[in-house]
């Protein structure tokens, strides 16, 4: 079984699509699995994540059907023991999966943990 199942949903995305699949490509844990669900991108989304050959990246594509439906196709497709939601916009510093998947396995009474977040605008 994959340790975590990492789901992102893209819709026009532009040139945040790639840096956000390469900061979860070089996680420190390597035992992830990568839903991307294309929900219906009318630019060239489909293009560049086309171009990415790491074998741990899943794509789908499919007309546009909102968030919450691309979510749920990807869940029911997930292999990994945990969940985690990634934005197509956003970046992942490199030990954010390792951290908190430490922070679970440290106490079981836990259901979810979340991660903090800086805001960056131009550059």
């Amino acid at each position: 079984m994959t340790q975590v199942s990492v789901l992102m949903c893209t819709y026009n995305a532009g040139k945040y699509l790639v840096p956000a699949v390469q900061s979860i490509l070089a996680q420190t844990l390597s035992d992830i699995e990568l839903l991307i669900v294309d929900d219906g991108s009318t630019n060239k989304s489909i293009d560049l994540l086309s171009q990415l050959t790491d074998s741990r990246i899943h794509l789908h594509r499919q007309e546009n059907k909102g968030k919450s439906r691309s979510l749920n196709f990807m869940i029911k497709r997930a292999r990994g023991k945990y969940l985690v939601i990634q934005d197509a916009d956003d970046l992942s510093i490199r030990h954010r999966l390792e951290s908190l998947l430490n922070i679970l396995s440290k106490d079981t009474s836990l259901a979810m943990v979340m991660s903090g977040h800086s805001l960056i605008l131009d550059n």
